[in-house]
């Protein structure tokens, strides 16, 4: 009796949480890049109607811009947009064109450079279904690592933080991105409690569930690469003293992965070996670009505080600075006001966090959650890959740490409350 209602408490909690992040999906300022990103919806289109030559990779493509938007970018958030758009029965032809970064809001306006409303509704719906989904497998990843306190924390801190509900909530790629993120953890942490329950019997399905997850945040965002090498690299040191069944076990896995990668992504059919080298070059144009126009970091120490504060702060509404405040003030005014923009932290909370963070584990006594080496894999690998990566302090470059900061504090302020208690508790016993 005592389980059952644990669990309608936490489903309670979880639901509270969810109707939260989806209360806000309409009021979220729009951004340039949702026009961008909901014009490449029409893949899903051209897909349907086998029209699988508009996607392929073209050494001197007819549309430049097309191509580099579908090698760069992912490819799950166009298809779930257009999977959206195609069920409330909007025809590909009414979806709108990119966003012309050159020309002001009048002119983007008038020349379908917008989506409409109805349009824009049914993209962002289908982003913010991936980020309800994020929020219930960060609950559950907390919850194997460190009980029901650190998963209610852990969800309270991720649901509630300004950038990720912004974002997330956006027709934009950070709602496939962080679904992903969770997915592949939920799946890696999986492999690791099976493996230290000692049961051996149907590991491979996990593994091959690993596969199939990591393939579909790979199609979902190239960069998350950077989740799933850390937890392969983890889950071989946790099954050391079965290698090479484990070895064999990743294989399969990896296999399952870049199937399910290169069925999402037509574009690299035609030219598997040459996309790859393509879509870095590109990736790298694109940040010098970047960089060069909006100006890089100048020393380190402003590099780390991003790492420990980025989303933790009040969001970053745009990037580009032309004419938007203008253009979008009344929606910031709304969605400010609105309550359920989420709760910013300051960086002196976000470092106090970070210092409580690191010093609880020293303390004796705390019980250390299994499965520790799968989290701070990814962990710290995140922190130092994104580091070393990002150039520009842009908020939305630092949501991949989202739901490991949101999990580490959980399971940080858990513990430290364990640590208050007893002391509490001896001092009475007195």
């Amino acid at each position: 009796m005592r389980h059952s209602h644990q669990r309608f408490l936490d489903t309670l909690f979880v639901s509270a949480m969810i109707l939260y992040v989806v209360a806000g999906m309409m009021l979220a300022p729009f951004h340039g890049d949702e026009s961008t990103i909901i014009h490449k919806s029409r893949d899903w289109y051209l897909l349907l109607q086998g029209n699988l030559a508009a996607l392929y990779y073209q050494p001197t493509p007819t549309d430049p811009a097309e191509q580099e938007l579908r090698l760069v970018n992912g490819v799950t958030s166009a298809y779930g947009m257009g999977i959206a758009a195609m069920l409330i029965g909007v025809p590909s032809q009414d979806i709108n064109e990119q966003w012309l970064w050159g020309a002001d809001w009048k002119y983007n306006l008038e020349n379908r450079h917008i989506p409409s409303s109805q349009l824009l509704f049914s993209t962002r719906l289908s982003s913010t279904l991936m980020i309800i989904v994020s929020v219930a497998l960060v609950f559950t990843i907390a919850r194997w690592l460190g009980g029901r306190g650190s998963a209610w924390l852990a969800t309270l801190i991720y649901a509630t933080m300004p950038a990720l509900l912004l974002n997330g909530r956006r027709a934009m790629f950070e709602g496939a991105t962080m679904l992903s993120i969770a997915l592949v953890m939920a799946a890696g942490l999986a492999i690791a409690r099976h493996i230290q329950w000692s049961k051996r019997g149907n590991l491979w399905i996990y593994w091959l569930l690993f596969g199939a997850v990591s393939g579909f945040g790979l199609a979902s965002k190239h960069t998350l690469i950077v989740t799933i090498l850390p937890i392969v690299v983890a889950l071989l040191f946790v099954a050391r003293r079965d290698l090479k069944r484990t070895v064999g076990y990743a294989l399969a896995a990896g296999i399952t992965a870049l199937m399910i990668f290169l069925t999402l992504n037509p574009a690299w059919w035609s030219a598997p070996f040459t996309v790859p080298r393509e879509v870095i070059r590109l990736r790298q144009n694109l940040l010098a670009g970047q960089t060069e126009f909006y100006g890089g970091y100048t020393n380190t120490q402003d590099r780390v505080v991003e790492l420990v504060s980025a989303v933790m702060e009040a969001p970053q509404y745009y990037e580009d600075k032309h004419g938007w405040p203008e253009w979008i003030g009344p929606q910031i005014t709304s969605y400010d006001r609105s309550g359920v923009g989420g709760i910013a932290w300051s960086r002196v909370a976000s470092l106090a966090l970070v210092v409580i963070t690191g010093g609880v584990w020293l303390v004796p006594g705390i019980r250390k959650p299994q499965n520790m080496v799968v989290f701070l894999s990814v962990f710290l690998f995140s922190l130092f890959a994104i580091f070393w990566l990002t150039p520009v302090a842009w908020q939305r470059y630092y949501l991949p740490l989202a739901a490991l900061w949101a999990i580490a504090y959980g399971l940080s302020l858990n513990a430290a409350g364990q640590v208050v208690l007893r002391l509490v508790r001896s001092r009475y016993a007195r």
